[in-house]
């Protein structure tokens, strides 16, 4: 089972800040690149999915379910000790997708680059 640790918070906030920065920029195609590249890094490894696994974990899981409304924004977040979330749960997902609405008009914006490097992504 994946544990996102408050170190891994921090990480994804302090990459997420880097990243939003780096793709404001609308001139500086290389940095827009290596921002797409670390969004990249933080979906994939930083923040994953729920797994298979996860899923039948969270199936036969006795945990009271938490409403999904009473997420965190992942930017403005305090992180503390206790600070933890399982991969499949609720709160965590909703912050995950919340991040993704927050970048996507910035993704959208270097994707249409003329830059052939950021269309390939």
């Amino acid at each position: 089972m994946q544990v996102i640790t408050p170190e891994r918070l921090a990480l994804i906030q302090l990459y997420y800040r880097v990243a939003k920065m780096s793709l404001e920029t609308e001139n500086d195609f290389y940095l827009q690149f290596s921002a797409l590249i670390l969004l990249d890094n933080i979906f994939q490894n930083l923040m994953p999915v729920p797994t298979y696994a996860n899923e039948l974990y969270k199936k036969h899981s006795k945990k009271n379910n938490r409403s999904s409304s009473e997420f965190e924004d992942i930017e403005t977040m305090e992180i503390s000790n206790h600070s933890k979330f399982l991969c499949n749960d609720p709160k965590y997902l909703a912050m995950r997708l919340s991040l993704v609405f927050q970048l996507w008009e910035h993704i959208q914006k270097a994707l249409n680059s003329p830059w052939s490097n950021i269309r390939s992504i």
